[in-house]
């Protein structure tokens, strides 16, 4: 009896390879990868992750000034307007630098700049590599 070129597995439903058959890449999928280079992506995301920075520097000026009640009173806004589909992108630099002073005015630690990207890239879904010492739990708040 002879074997089939390719098999249907029928957990998959994809057609299994032999391991000697080799497969070329359609131009399809070569073409989605021609052109594309992660350093360009990750760099776009860090520029626009540095372009949130100032506004959450002065957000954060604007916190300082206000009494623990008032940092409550705005915590429960952001999060009503979150709740009530507002963009959160939008609400991202009131949100961090509430964090920032709530984080200086309970246990004493300031968020640096650097932390706030790192806090940005988890805020996206993505995975924020940091060297020893440089603040991952404090991004992660």
């Amino acid at each position: 009896m002879e074997e089939p070129d390719q098999s249907i597995n029928s957990a998959t439903a994809e057609p299994e390879l032999r391991p000697d058959e080799v497969v070329e890449p359609t131009a399809e999928k070569s073409e989605i990868r021609r052109g594309w280079d992660p350093g360009i992506w990750l760099q776009r995301r860090l520029t626009r992750w540095r372009r949130q920075l100032p506004m959450i520097n002065e957000y954060e000026k604007k916190y300082l000034e206000w009494e623990n009640r008032a940092l409550r009173k705005e915590s429960l806004s952001l999060r009503f307007r979150a709740k009530s589909g507002e963009n959160l992108l939008n609400l991202l630099p009131q949100a961090f630098a509430l964090v920032r002073v709530a984080s200086q005015r309970t246990i004493g630690l300031r968020h640096y700049d650097v932390q706030m990207i790192g806090g940005m890239a988890l805020f996206e879904g993505m995975i924020a590599e940091m060297d020893t010492g440089e603040g991952k739990t404090l991004t992660a708040t």
